[in-house]
């Protein structure tokens, strides 16, 4: 029985050093041979050693098709598609899987700039009110609020102590 249960070890020792060798002789190759989308521009232009972009669009686009191809036929891309665009920030992770598993990632943050909705009289101009914050340091003294003009509620900024509401 001693002999038997030494063949199975060395069996198993052989498989995992094939598994080890096929590892070795596999494709580490996780880069992206390229990189596009259906609406804007990458910032910077796409290269393989460049992993993250950003692009602007405004709110009229509601979705965004990421294309991505991987440098070597035998790795695997994911993240890419259609997606769905809201107003603000949106981050998409594009992941490439090289033949022997390790991962590269690609990251495209696309900010959506809000179109206004409600428009001010001043003067003889009307002026667009963004209800967008979230990239705006609100000033010492000034805290978030909303507000209702014209039946739509807006957002605001708001100071008490000087009595002065801003949008």
């Amino acid at each position: 029985m001693a002999v038997v249960v030494l063949q199975m070890v060395d069996l198993q020792m052989e498989e995992i050093h094939l598994e080890d060798q096929v590892k070795r002789l596999s494709s580490k190759e996780n880069n992206l041979s390229s990189l596009s989308i259906s609406s804007g521009t990458l910032s910077p232009v796409f290269s393989a050693d460049k992993t993250t972009y950003k692009v602007d669009l405004t709110s009229d686009i509601k979705k965004i098709t990421i294309n991505a191809k991987a440098k070597d036929s035998k790795a695997s891309v994911s993240g890419t598609g259609e997606h769905e665009l809201k107003v603000g920030e949106n981050n998409f992770v594009i992941t490439v899987k090289a033949e022997n598993g390790s991962k590269k990632t690609y990251t495209i943050s696309v900010y959506v700039t809000e179109k206004p909705s409600v428009f001010l009289k001043m003067g003889d101009q009307n002026l667009g009110v963004l209800n967008d914050y979230s990239k705006v340091d609100v000033p010492k003294g000034f805290e978030k609020t909303k507000i209702t003009i014209d039946g739509n509620e807006i957002s605001a900024l708001k100071n008490d102590t000087l009595g002065l509401t801003v949008v």
